[in-house]
């Protein structure tokens, strides 16, 4: 009977052992999780958008000649700046 109760220790220790893990581990994916929405909050919040916060900033660049990578640069000469336009 001690020999059978000895065969039990070693199986529900692992067990026990493997149940803590399981619950680390899920803690771990829970905490990754939130922060996995906060950076895709702050990616979406610093992106540029054709409205809102940064379109002002995207705007000024515009003015001052800045364009995304990809896209073609036109110089277009003699013509008199806007007033009130930002000096680049």
């Amino acid at each position: 009977m001690l020999l059978m109760a000895a065969l039990y220790v070693s199986p529900v220790q692992k067990y026990l052992h493997a149940e803590q893990q399981v619950r680390n581990e899920r803690a771990t994916l829970s905490r990754l999780a939130r922060q996995n929405q906060t950076l895709r909050t702050t990616v979406a919040r610093l992106q540029p958008t054709t409205h809102g916060a940064n379109s002002a900033i995207v705007a000024i660049a515009r003015q001052c000649g800045w364009v995304y990578p990809g896209e073609r640069t036109i110089v277009i000469t003699g013509v008199a700046p806007t007033p009130g336009s930002p000096t680049c």
